[in-house]
Parts: C-alpha cells; sequence; structure tokens
C-alpha cells in the first residue's frame, strides 16, 4: 500500500463543475482499484490524498499530471503505509476558501512557497490526514 500527498495550481477556468465531474469520475475509477482519498480546492490550488495498491496508485498518478484542469503537480510526501487513513472514502472533496481561515491560510501558504522545512510539511500532512 502506498500514500501520495501531492500539490497542484488549479486553472483558471477550472470551474466547480469541473471538479464535481473530477469527484464523481475518481469515486468510480478508485471503487474498482481499491484506491482511497480526498480532494481539497482552494481557489487557486488543489491538494490531494491518494491512498492504495502501489500500482492503482502510480497508474491514477500518471492520468492526474496529465490532467489539463490544473498543472505544475508536485508530490510532496510519497510513502508506503500498512492500512488506509480514508478508509470510508473512494473520494471526498472540501472547498477550502476565506471562510475555513486557518485551513485557508496554512495551505495558501505552503501552496505558494511549498519548499518549507520538513516540519511545516509534517504539519500540512497531519492536518490533512486529519480529515479523515
Amino acid at each position: 500500500m502506498k500514500r501520495v500527498i501531492y500539490i497542484s495550481h488549479r486553472q483558471a477556468s477550472t470551474t466547480n463543475e469541473d471538479i464535481d465531474d473530477i469527484v464523481k469520475v475518481a469515486k468510480q475509477i478508485n471503487g474498482a482499484n481499491h484506491i482511497k482519498g480526498v480532494l481539497i480546492s482552494l481557489p487557486e490550488h488543489f491538494y490531494q490524498v491518494l491512498e492504495g495498491p502501489v500500482s492503482a496508485i502510480s497508474e491514477v498518478m500518471g492520468r492526474i499530471v496529465k490532467d489539463h484542469r490544473h498543472h505544475s503537480v508536485k508530490v510532496f510526501s510519497e510513502e508506503s503505509i500498512p492500512g488506509y487513513q480514508f478508509a470510508k472514502w473512494t473520494m471526498v472533496h472540501y472547498e477550502v476558501d476565506e471562510e475555513f481561515t486557518d485551513y485557508y491560510y496554512l495551505l495558501s501558504r505552503f501552496a505558494t512557497n511549498p519548499n518549507y522545512e520538513d516540519s511545516y510539511i509534517k504539519g500540512i500532512k497531519m492536518m490533512l490526514l486529519g480529515l479523515s
């Protein structure tokens, strides 16, 4: 089993309907491939956590990096895991904007400069995994 966490820049043309479509398709593909995860959308970025069999995660990541609705995909955490953190979800979506002040501030800050020290990256990872 493998867990991947990445960040990407959302295309300005990506609408809420596009995101609904991403989630709908991801639920189908993930369900068929034993993948679990969460998608977090901000006005200018996406974060995603994916968990599942190594080959399935590699295949999905291959499609993700080619998706025109975002660009500049950067994996900032990749690890072997003993089991699912997000076992109950094939895919769930959270939209984070200014109303979610703490999350928005931390995720937006990291998105604009993802070269922070390891302790900050660990904090972002813990926050994302805490959504389960």
